[in-house]
């Protein structure tokens, strides 16, 4: 299911995500945190349900990572898709996302690509899938989870 959105009222101290028909799942807000992005940080406990959000990924990277530890025994916890045969990445686009990794990832993997089909089928197995409004071709990034230090 995709997500309805995300309360846009910054003046309290809880929100309620609504997921689908009837499911709210209430939140803490981080202070300082773009109040677009602040759902996606709690949607890995709503179950698995997909959450759209209008912001540009390297934008979700920031409001991710600074609490979300990349997995470090992983060789490769950042992956994007690579281009197919007669296409061309867009430097910028993975430059955006490298910056944002390096900013908030002590780890600051290098970025990894997949092919196309094989970059499908490692996202139906995902924990948690976010769409965000990014129109850059490309635009599409796997992140792998590793132990958040308490």
């Amino acid at each position: 299911h995709r997500g309805q959105g995300i309360s846009e009222e910054t003046d309290v101290h809880r929100k309620g995500a609504a997921l689908d028909e009837g499911t709210v799942l209430e939140l803490d807000v981080v202070p300082g945190l773009d109040p677009g992005v602040e759902g996606v940080l709690h949607h890995p406990f709503a179950l698995g349900h997909g959450l759209q959000v209008d912001k540009d990924v390297d934008r979700m990277l920031d409001a991710i990572l600074p609490l979300f530890e990349l997995d470090a025994y992983d060789p490769a916890p950042v992956i994007t898709m690579e281009a197919v045969e007669g296409d061309s990445l867009d430097p910028k686009v993975e430059g955006s996302y490298a910056a944002a990794i390096e900013r908030h990832s002590e780890l600051n993997p290098k970025i990894s690509r997949l092919e196309r089909f094989a970059f499908y089928e490692r996202v139906q197995k995902a924990h948690a899938v976010v769409a965000t409004g990014d129109v850059n071709k490309y635009a599409n990034i796997i992140l792998k989870k590793g132990v958040t230090p308490v």
